[in-house]
């Protein structure tokens, strides 16, 4: 049986930082965001905890959507 830092890479993982932002930016847009979502991006503001972060992808999309939010990410995989 593995452990939680017995991490095995996956597609998102392996690939780079920014192509991983773009992804989510186009998966969030379409799924997540009015007008075809149910959340407004006026939603994402104060203090954001990311749990599961991974290797961050969330984060900077997040940053991006509102500069000004206070963000934290945990996980429990060591990736590096």
């Amino acid at each position: 049986m593995k452990g939680m830092n017995d991490f095995e890479p996956t597609f998102c993982d392996i690939q780079p930082l920014e192509e991983r932002v773009a992804v989510l930016s186009f998966s969030f847009s379409r799924d997540i965001f009015k007008p075809q979502g149910f959340l407004k991006k006026t939603a994402i503001k104060g203090d954001v905890l990311d749990l599961g972060c991974g290797r961050g992808a969330v984060g900077p999309f997040l940053k991006g959507v509102n500069p000004e939010i206070n963000l934290t990410g945990v996980d429990s995989v060591n990736y590096f």
